[in-house]
């Protein structure tokens, strides 16, 4: 795979495939650049992952020891902390060295989802098995250790609708316990075939439910909620939700003017006292976070908001388009969009407005400190 010569004085350097393109979000760590790609092969999806010095593109390692299943997709598959890179997909978590592409630890877990998090040191990964239980586990970083945190039956606080647990955030509770809030986001496969949000809050440290509530939304974003303080917002159908993480009450409730606000790439992210809610359209929100008051909608961005980065009050999100730095090529396509947060002439005014679409971006970028 050579590294082509570069034209563009805009572009430091360019690493290029030959036949298939880049997977994954790509980590950067101590001047390692690590990408996932699919084989080159015709005949192969295997998935390889490369460590590529950052400032110049040459490749350092490639770990092809991989299930040729294995399809490490979006944002949320990919976490990383002190070295370890952590890819997940279905059934089956790779935790690498990002120095070196070893391999530290794998496993394989019956009815897995792709989605994984990390907190402290403990990475964090869901089930969904025959459509009747869904449960939640976790896995030490550095020894691949997992133990089982909760499961959720589809006849317990589930009520019919097949539970399907998505990534926590952490509360710590007053009396000093340990506490992941999480949704639900549930189906009802034999009656109505409607979905569900439903929110709970577990207690690690008592092993118990501090509290759980049905149908606060008819759907949600499989995205991550976002907790500040004692507050945890959660995107659901057409509303973005401020729930207070002792009780699960509502605080306040925001609703989108778009209709398709509740796809799996919708998103949050915390700003100072703003909320911006990306929903899975052109659309862009921003309200204030302790009351829900809209501060600015905006409709000319972009959709697939995987991931939301955020530097010098400039956020970030990508949808079909190869980041090339801050060159502009042509008007925005629905290729990468930045939108400043805050302007003192009108908030919420774009910075870019297009790349060239040099190919398939899916929302995986990364933007360095």
């Amino acid at each position: 795979m050579p590294k082509l010569p570069v034209k563009d004085p805009h572009i430091v350097w360019r690493y290029e495939r030959s036949k298939k393109g880049f997977y994954t979000t790509p980590i950067l760590y101590n001047d390692v650049l690590v990408c996932g790609m699919q084989s080159d092969e015709d005949s192969s999806r295997g998935f390889s992952l490369v460590g590529l010095t950052a400032d110049s593109g040459r490749l350092l390692w490639q770990n092809d020891d991989f299930d040729e299943r294995f399809n490490p997709f979006g944002s949320q598959d990919v976490q990383s902390k002190d070295g370890i890179i952590v890819l997940s997909e279905a059934n089956r978590i790779h935790a690498v060295d990002a120095l070196t592409g070893k391999m530290i630890w794998k496993d394989e877990i019956e009815g897995g989802d792709y989605c994984i998090c990390i907190i402290d040191n403990w990475i964090y990964k869901n089930t969904v098995v025959d459509k009747q239980t869904s449960s939640l586990f976790r896995y030490e970083l550095l020894t691949g250790r997992k133990e089982h945190v909760l499961t959720l039956d589809k006849n317990g606080f589930g009520s019919g609708f097949t539970p399907t647990l998505r990534m926590p955030v952490r509360w710590n509770h007053p009396s000093g316990d340990e506490v992941l809030i999480l949704n639900n986001r549930s189906f009802d496969w034999e009656d109505t075939k409607e979905p569900r949000m439903d929110l709970l809050a577990y207690n690690i440290t008592a092993d118990s439910m501090l509290w759980y509530r049905q149908g606060v939304d008819n759907s949600s974003s499989s995205s991550r909620p976002v907790i500040d303080e004692d507050r945890v917002y959660f995107f659901g159908s057409f509303f973005v939700h401020c729930i207070d993480a002792a009780t699960g009450k509502t605080i306040w409730t925001f609703r989108t003017t778009d209709k398709y606000g509740d796809f799996n790439t919708a998103n949050i992210v915390i700003v100072g006292d703003l909320l911006i809610a990306k929903p899975d359209s052109y659309w862009i929100y921003a309200v204030h976070k302790k009351t829900g008051r809209k501060v600015y909608a905006r409709s000319n961005t972009a959709p697939t908001p995987n991931l939301i980065q955020v530097r010098n009050d400039t956020l970030w999100f990508a949808d079909n388009a190869i980041l090339v730095g801050n060159h502009v090529e042509q008007p925005m396509t629905g290729g990468l969009v930045a939108c400043r947060i805050v302007n003192n002439r009108n908030v919420g005014d774009h910075v870019l407005e297009g790349l060239n679409k040099f190919g398939r971006l899916h929302g995986a970028f990364f933007l360095p400190n």
